[in-house]
């Protein structure tokens, strides 16, 4: 969420070359059992507490030693798995840590000896891991193996909790997260219920819960950092950026290069229109973690603030590079990345609206009851001209009553110019009426 001359050339250098520099060095591997293990990479370990990147470093050389004495035994490569999940978590570098992550899975998956509680703890780490790759209905699956296995863990239940909302089974959901905390109320229980009251609209009572789930973490854990972060969004979403400002910058002190908390502080600076501060906190967020999410919303801001040029520049590199990540299979050569949604997004920025329709529509075909893909699909109906073939799906985004302030600005644009004049303008002003000096486009393009 953060003048502007010397930061904009700056910033895309920056990123790009950090993206270049995270994607061909070619790290130093283990070799035990018959395998190449990725070690934790160095320059991740800036990232995050320090005393988590300890622990988990720690929690490597154990899990290395453990498998050097047993090759056949699951848990230390079910270890691996939970480090290298938990470093990606931390430091965002995806591409790296999740076929890491998936190459030790599989192979305790395919030993002899693992037990059902190893099984299902691998079934609940592997969808998360196909989630991130967005291989919704995967994922999915898996969890749904996983419950009917141990039906009694209240973290798989989480994982078909999350498996759920991506697939956009929110009434699902909502009775997947209540056997979770009835199971264990904790930190990942009562995140999963906020984020679902959120969904429904209920922005307070988010709130409360994400609040739950901060006080019943450790701080400085990335975990809670996470928790803490999300309640400053729903602050941002609430109209109230003070307090989204102190929770940001708390899970920042609590966790430096945080890229989750500098992402929030770069939308929040935004939303108050000052472009300058937030091209800082998004050039931070890019720099600690050059993922698509960060660096889009880097090429949106240089919209905002009026330079076309940087911000196609920028979505161009960004294509460039899912375009390399959605052809290139992980290395488990079993399912490769979807980027469509982000793709869709990627295209829009470059303000080729044909393309983005295109991917729009890929992505929706694999979770088409979800919210936030029928609500990109719709947009971008919209935006190609299309109001009436944009409002089924604009519908379906609001299904829940949502109280996101982008999804109702686009909804009454949509609405209102399908023919629902009354309704669609009542929409815009639900919309606005938290952030009466935010820029309209930006309100639209924010959340």
């Amino acid at each position: 969420m953060i003048a502007r001359q010397r930061f904009l050339a700056f910033t895309l250098l920056s990123c790009v070359l950090l993206f270049q520099s995270c994607s061909n060095n070619e790290p130093n591997v283990t070799h035990v059992a018959g395998i190449e293990l990725p070690n934790i990479l160095a320059s991740d370990t800036a990232s995050g507490a320090k005393g988590e990147q300890l622990l988990l470093q720690k929690e490597f050389e154990h899990a290395i030693a453990a498998l050097r004495n047993n090759q056949d035994d699951a848990q230390p490569l079910l270890d691996l798995g939970g480090i290298y999940f938990q470093e990606a978590r931390i430091t965002g570098n995806q591409d790296y840590y999740t076929p890491a992550a998936l190459q030790v899975l599989d192979r305790a998956l395919d030993l002899a000896a693992i037990n059902s509680i190893q099984k299902t703890y691998a079934f609940s780490l592997k969808s998360s891991l196909y989630l991130w790759m967005n291989q919704y209905q995967a994922a999915w699956d898996l969890a749904k193996e996983g419950v009917a296995l141990s039906p009694n863990d209240p973290g798989i239940w989480g994982t078909l909790t999350d498996a759920n909302i991506a697939m956009g089974y929110y009434t699902d959901a909502v009775k997947t997260a209540d056997k979770m905390t009835s199971i264990r109320p904790d930190l990942r229980s009562y995140s999963r219920i906020a984020l679902l009251r959120q969904t429904y609209g209920d922005i307070p009572g988010a709130i409360d819960a994400m609040k739950l789930a901060v006080d019943a973490g450790v701080p400085s854990m990335e975990a809670t950092e996470w928790a803490r972060v999300a309640i400053g969004n729903l602050y941002l979403q609430a109209g109230k950026p003070d307090s989204a400002d102190t929770y940001f910058r708390t899970a920042l002190r609590q966790s430096p290069r945080y890229a989750v908390a500098e992402l929030g502080l770069a939308r929040m600076y935004a939303c108050t229109g000052d472009y300058d501060s937030a091209a800082i906190f998004a050039h931070n967020a890019c720099a600690s973690t050059p993922n698509a999410t960060n660096e889009l919303f880097l090429a949106q801001l240089y919209r905002w603030k009026g330079d076309a040029t940087a911000a196609e520049k920028l979505a161009n590199t960004c294509i460039e590079k899912l375009n390399t990540k959605s052809n290139t299979a992980s290395k488990t050569k079993k399912l490769p990345n979807n980027t469509a949604s982000e793709l869709a997004l990627a295209y829009y920025l470059r303000n080729d609206l044909k393309n983005a329709l295109k991917y729009a529509k890929k992505d929706l075909e694999l979770h088409p009851e979800n919210q936030e893909a029928n609500e990109l699909l719709g947009w971008l109906y919209y935006l190609n001209g299309s109001a009436k073939g944009a409002l089924p799906f604009i519908e379906k985004s609001l299904s829940t009553g949502s109280k996101n302030p982008s999804t109702l600005y686009r909804a009454g644009l949509i609405i209102r110019d399908a023919g629902e004049a009354t309704r669609g303008n009542i929409l815009l002003q639900d919309a606005t009426n938290s952030f009466p000096n935010t820029d309209p486009k930006v309100l639209g393009n924010l959340f």
